[in-house]
């Protein structure tokens, strides 16, 4: 743990689950003990968590993730650095943009000796932070957000398209059955199908195979997470993963077998029962995560924009190790 003294404001950095104290306030999952619990023990992750104090009081947090990834072409291993959004203060917006200068300042100039790319995303707010992050060398590319947002009084199932409703009840109709589950045989024979259907691809997203396969329920409170999964006679052809943070749900994985099963829309059963079960909890809205690529086509945002999502305008922030290359990117993303 290092103490770094700035000014009044105290931060104060954690690098080990045991030594983030369990009182500090907050309710980002992004920036939980929990998650960082969980990114602790997903390997090839190494989290932080910096603190900002104000005296004994906690007024701001940021965490921010390191990522070893391996690339056989051309062969390397590369360190980059991930944070979900730009943190959570318990202050006015003044203070939270003051707060967020000082701890940018810190992460950048102890992260960037040791990783590849800095890279900011999901931003909640695309403006906040946006004279820190050009003072510190930091280039913006322009980025959507996919989400679906919820109206109490009506069914989700009213933002669906015709299509979709059909295919849902046509997957029932067919014996397919979803559910949510916490059960660990559940969970092993969820993550070894997408092992198998996306052997490539899944490194890509959310570390999901090792969420599902290590105790988080053991080891953090049941309501942050659910897990939903597809069934046709007895096998798992389908699920997903959905994220609760305060009045907001994340889904960072949908997938299934969807060739082999397509009459069965595993896809689409699991998406259905995640709506359903976002709505049901009284949570504002639902982000896809990894579904805002700034692309003309996309298939995981065509997928959901039938179940009612709509694309927000966004940016995500990134910053190279390479100097020469950083001020290039940045002249041409101004």
């Amino acid at each position: 743990m290092l103490i770094l003294q700035k000014v009044l404001l105290k931060l104060i950095t954690y690098y080990h689950t045991e030594d983030i104290p369990d009182n500090l306030p907050g309710e980002d999952v992004f920036y939980s003990k929990e998650m960082f619990y969980y990114f602790e023990h997903t390997p090839d992750y190494w989290p932080i968590l910096l603190t900002a104090y104000d005296d004994q009081k906690v007024i701001g947090k940021l965490m921010t993730v390191i990522h070893k990834s391996y690339h056989w072409f051309p062969p390397s291993i590369i360190n980059r650095c991930f944070t979900y959004g730009t943190g959570e203060y318990f202050c006015n917006e003044d203070d939270a943009e003051y707060i967020f200068s000082e701890m940018l300042d810190y992460l950048t100039e102890t992260l960037i000796k040791r990783t590849s790319i800095i890279l900011f995303r999901d931003l909640t707010n695309p403006l906040f932070g946006f004279k820190s992050f050009r003072e510190q060398g930091y280039f913006p590319i322009r980025w959507m957000r996919t989400v679906s947002h919820f109206n109490h009084d009506t069914s989700p199932e009213n933002q669906f398209s015709t299509s979709r409703k059909r295919q849902i009840k046509k997957a029932l109709q067919s014996g397919a059955k979803v559910y949510s589950s916490t059960d660990s045989k559940d969970m092993i024979d969820f993550s070894e199908m997408l092992r198998t259907i996306y052997p490539y691809k899944i490194r890509k997203h959310f570390p999901c195979l090792q969420f599902l396969q290590s105790d988080y329920n053991k080891k953090i409170d049941p309501n942050y997470s659910s897990v939903f999964i597809v069934r046709y006679k007895q096998k798992i052809i389908g699920g997903c993963v959905v994220i609760y943070s305060g009045k907001k749900a994340y889904m960072p994985f949908c997938g299934g077998m969807n060739k082999l099963h397509k009459h069965k829309y595993p896809g689409v059963l699991a998406m259905y029962a995640a709506i359903k079960e976002v709505h049901k909890r009284g949570y504002d809205s639902l982000e896809y995560m990894d579904a805002g690529l700034p692309f003309k086509h996309n298939g995981f945002r065509d997928f959901v924009s039938r179940f009612g999502s709509q694309n927000e305008s966004s940016r995500r922030w990134f910053k190279v190790h390479n100097k020469l290359l950083n001020k290039i990117l940045s002249m041409l993303y101004v």
